[in-house]
Parts: C-alpha cells; structure tokens; sequence
C-alpha cells in the first residue's frame, strides 16, 4: 500500500491508528514491522520492529526504534484491511 493512501495517528505510547482512504481503521501495537523509506534501489529494504510511539509537535509522530527516536515519515507500515 503506497504511503499517501493511509494516515497514521498516536493513540498511545504503545500503539497507532492506521486508517485508510474509505475510513477502515487498524490499531497496531508495538511491536509493528516498519520498512524504512530510501531511495530507489539504494540497498535492499530494511525491515525494523518500533517498539514504542511519542507524540511530537514538529513530526507528527516518533517511532522509538533500537533505543532512538526516528520521525515517522521515514518509515512505511505494511497493512491490509
């Protein structure tokens, strides 16, 4: 699924809101598989477990990944619905 036909919100310190263009929404828990967003044919796709979520004023959102903070938006979610 491409990036743009979803929207991911904080729910909690643990868990996001996945909801796509006809409104179905999935809650994912930590930990959820991210991919990391590259540039095209860089390197092989680099899957990444988050392990925890924050709040922030300037991304949006923070994924706790390997013990750091990374925004969300370098960072797909996989999901069917």
């Amino acid at each position: 699924m491409n990036h743009n036909q979803y929207h991911v919100f904080y729910c909690d310190s643990s868990c996001v809101l996945v909801i796509n263009q006809k409104g179905a929404i999935r809650k994912l828990c930590t930990p959820f598989r991210v991919i990391e967003v590259q540039e095209p044919e860089t390197r092989k796709p680099k899957w990444l477990f988050v392990d925890g979520v924050h709040p922030d004023r300037k991304d949006g959102l923070l994924y706790l990944i390997n013990g750091k903070l990374y925004p969300y938006s370098g960072f797909l979610i996989r999901i069917s619905f």
